[in-house]
Order: structure tokens, then C-alpha cells, then sequence
């Protein structure tokens, strides 16, 4: 599997949050994080950022999850369309059989094919796609 939209995950969330001057710690307080320390490490490279950390980042800060997954800009992909994908890779992982999850990279990989996908058609494709995706990925 494709490590590449994770590996520079934490360099766009950085550059969101910059952008709207937003600092770690405040990150972290919006997102309803007990301590700075993990926003921090997420910022650094050095913990990846969860798939539920993002989507209370996206709600609480506002901030464009397309480019944080993509490394595209929005082009028509709202906020809703992101907690629809975020949505859906939960609900498809909830259908896999006992005892099989997945990991986190395997979750951001599986959100950014659903935007990815979205971006081209123009809207977020049904759950079929996303459960289409996910097994693409065993």
C-alpha cells in the first residue's frame, strides 16, 4: 500500500494551521486534546494524525482537509463532503469481519481515495465505493 498521502501529512496540517494563524496548542484546545504534546508530535513527523483527530481539526478549526489529505486546494469539496468520506470508511470498517480493523494509514489512504474520487466525479461516490476501496486495500 501507498504511504505517500500520509508521509506529508503533518507538514499540510502545519501549513493549515498557519494559515489561520492558529498555534499547536490551540489546535489541540479546539480539537478537544487533553495536552499540546501529541499536536505537537503530529507537527514534527514524528505520531501520525488519526483519522478522528483530523475530522475534530476540520470541524473545530475550519481548515481545508482536502489539502491536508491530497495536497490539493478544495475545488467544491465541502466540509460535509470530508465527514461524509470520514463517515463512510467507518462505517465500511465496521463491516469487516471480527478481529480485522485498520490501521490509521490504512484509514487516511482509504479517505483520501473517497476525495480523491469525488474530486473527479464531481461529488462523494455511494458506500459501495468505499467498501470497494477498503478491500482494495487487503
Amino acid at each position: 500500500m501507498s504511504t505517500d498521502c500520509v508521509d506529508d501529512l503533518h507538514i499540510r496540517l502545519r501549513e493549515e494551521l498557519e494559515r489561520f494563524n492558529i498555534s499547536a496548542a490551540e489546535a489541540s484546545r479546539r480539537a478537544g486534546e487533553k495536552s499540546g504534546n501529541r499536536m505537537r508530535e503530529i507537527l514534527t513527523g514524528r505520531q501520525r494524525l488519526s483519522a478522528e483527530l483530523l475530522g475534530r481539526l476540520v470541524v473545530s478549526c475550519n481548515i481545508d482537509a482536502n489539502y491536508v489529505l491530497t495536497g490539493q486546494r478544495e475545488t467544491g469539496l465541502s466540509v460535509d463532503s470530508v465527514k461524509a468520506a470520514l463517515q463512510m470508511v467507518a462505517d465500511a470498517e465496521a463491516g469487516l469481519p471480527d478481529g480485522n480493523f485498520l490501521l490509521d494509514t490504512e484509514r487516511i489512504d482509504a479517505i483520501c481515495a473517497i476525495l480523491k474520487t469525488a474530486q473527479s466525479l464531481g461529488h462523494i461516490p455511494d458506500k459501495s465505493a468505499a467498501i470497494a476501496v477498503l478491500m482494495s486495500m487487503r
